[in-house]
This record gives structure tokens, sequence and C-alpha cells, in this order.
């Protein structure tokens, strides 16, 4: 194999390398974001949980 025929394939798997990385990238960006919503979701549950409870005990019923 001739230096140049090398050189062209170690080019072409550090560029196939750089590619994969870059999507694992926006799949881990993409998951963070999901827990994220989630997070906000729960704590918005949880306010209004609070609330809830908070109005009960007001009224007497705990």
């Amino acid at each position: 194999m001739m230096t140049t025929e090398i050189r062209a394939r170690i080019t072409a798997n550090a560029a196939g390398f750089s590619a994969g990385l870059r999507d694992a990238e926006r799949q881990v960006a993409g998951f963070q974001s999901r827990i994220e919503r989630s997070f906000r979701g729960l704590n918005r549950l949880g306010a209004w949980l609070a609330g809830l409870a908070g109005g009960r005990l007001a009224a007497g019923e705990f």
C-alpha cells in the first residue's frame, strides 16, 4: 500500500469518527433536553399538588 493510500484511509476514518462524535453529541443534547422538560413538568406538578394540599390544610381537612 502506498503512503498516499494510507493517508487517505486515515483521513477518511478520522472524518467518519468525527461525524460519529457529532451525531452522539446531538443525541446527548436531545436526551438532556427531554430530561429537562420532564423535570419542569414534575416541578409544575409538585407546585400544583403543594397548592392543593395547602388549600385543603387551610380548609381544615387535614
